[in-house]
């Protein structure tokens, strides 16, 4: 692309073209850069959403409390701490393929 970009300029413009050249390159790699990345945290959110949206004390399908207690719990700070870093860590290759 820039072999053709610079063959048509004039030699008394070409220190230029080549700066409005590479301003341009820069800019639309910055800006695909931004929305990959708006992307990736829209798709986190939303499947990290999914993962907990039915996270309940009364869910069967909850395993239940163990002796030595539960590191998952619903009713203690440190038991919701657990489950949203299990479900970050759950939806960090998941969120890639939504």
């Amino acid at each position: 692309m820039s072999i053709v970009t610079f063959s048509t300029l004039p030699r008394q413009i070409l220190t230029q073209g080549t700066a409005i050249f590479s301003l341009t390159a820069i800019s639309a790699a910055v800006s695909a850069i931004a929305i990959v990345v708006a992307l990736l945290a829209q798709n986190t959110q939303t499947v990290h959403s999914s993962l907990v949206e039915h996270l309940r004390e009364d869910n069967p399908a909850r395993p239940a409390a163990t002796h030595g207690g539960c590191p998952f719990s619903l009713t203690t700070p440190s038991g919701l701490a657990a489950l949203n870093a299990e479900a970050t860590r759950q939806c960090g290759n998941g969120c890639l393929y939504r």
